[in-house]
């Protein structure tokens, strides 16, 4: 992801709040550049499809865009939504710190593969089904919860 960005990573996040802590895995699905973003804490994460050149120029925006219409999805309010989008004004790169994390989003990422397969094709694919999906999975690392549930008990806490 750093390389593709012509970034060097940042020594550290300075904000150690888990709403700001999310990890970005570039992946290629159907012959595509997609982003995996998971977040460390509760590991919801959103799958951004098919990437292209200029959209890296400004990944920030792509991210924060993706994470908003996920978030609506899910059924958050707005004040919720908000606090999210307002913490991630500033989106740092770092190098991966959690094991743990890169685990569970190899699991996510052999799921894209398996859904993208099942739909013809990462263009037939249905990707707010996919994001919502992928959010339901219980998943080892948050005791066999749903990720989705675990991002929004946090939130209203």
């Amino acid at each position: 992801m750093l390389k593709e960005l012509g970034k060097k990573p940042a020594t550290s996040s300075e904000n150690k709040s888990w709403i700001n802590n999310w990890h970005a895995y570039l992946i290629i699905v159907d012959r595509r550049k997609c982003l995996l973003l998971t977040n460390n804490e509760t590991l919801f994460s959103v799958f951004i499809p098919g990437l292209k050149k200029n959209e890296f120029k400004v990944i920030e925006e792509v991210i924060r865009q993706a994470l908003f219409k996920c978030l609506i999805n899910e059924g958050l309010d707005q004040a919720s939504i908000e606090q999210v989008l307002d913490n991630m004004k500033e989106i740092i790169f770092c190098k991966s710190s959690s094991r743990s994390v890169l685990g569970s989003m190899n699991d996510l990422v052999n799921q894209i593969d398996c859904r993208v397969y099942m739909s013809n094709g990462l263009l037939n694919t249905d990707i707010v089904e996919l994001n919502r999906e992928l959010n339901r999975i219980p998943l080892g690392v948050i005791d066999y919860s749903y990720a989705n549930e675990k991002f929004k008990e946090l939130i209203n806490t």
